[in-house]
């Protein structure tokens, strides 16, 4: 089933599905196939985890921010992309820093002003991203310092709180419930 059309700097990818265990597995696959993975640690966090209906699949990186990390982040993309899976990967400095947390409780007003630091970046491949779902157009620009190809910041501390038609006060309610629980994409991977 089709459930959106992604523009990552310039670029479109159209008929993106849900992910699956077996597009996972072969995303995983084809990464490391492609591109040396052994200084970093992935790991799955977010709703392809914990419900039955995920949007896409959140990859989280945690390793050296250097020129790798670049390819690794573009290559993810990409291969999730041929699979027709939206991939939202990124680099943090640590899986237990989530600073989309606190983004989360600015909008639903449990906080007034923000806690995370702005050293808790995350790092992404892209400075503008938009996503066309059910008729809704998100937009996501960065507006991150380069840090070197296919590397920006990204400060979710600076992020605006707002409750949208794609970010309902339901919807973030049951963010909160599993946004700090992460799997090693490898024990995921024997798992299954």
């Amino acid at each position: 089933m089709i459930t959106s059309t992604i523009f990552i700097d310039g670029k479109y990818y159209y008929d993106i599905e849900k992910p699956t265990i077996q597009k996972v597995k072969k995303w995983w696959k084809l990464l490391n196939e492609s591109i040396n993975t052994d200084n970093y640690n992935f790991y799955i966090v977010g709703s392809f985890l914990h419900t039955n209906n995920p949007k896409d699949l959140d990859i989280v990186v945690v390793g050296k921010v250097d020129e790798s990390l670049g390819l690794i982040l573009k290559k993810g993309q990409e291969i999730g992309s041929d699979l027709y899976m939206y991939i939202d990967i990124f680099h943090k400095p640590c899986i237990k820093l989530n600073p989309y947390e606190d983004y989360i409780l600015r909008c639903l007003g449990k906080r007034k002003e923000t806690r995370t630091p702005k050293d808790y970046k995350m790092i992404k491949h892209y400075n503008e991203k938009r996503i066309i779902s059910k008729g809704f157009t998100c937009y996501r620009f960065c507006n991150g310092e380069k840090l070197g190809e296919n590397l920006y910041t990204d400060y979710p501390s600076k992020w605006k709180p707002k409750i949208t038609t794609m970010n309902t006060e339901e919807c973030l309610n049951k963010k909160l419930k599993y946004i700090n629980k992460y799997t090693n994409i490898k024990d995921f991977i024997n798992e299954y």
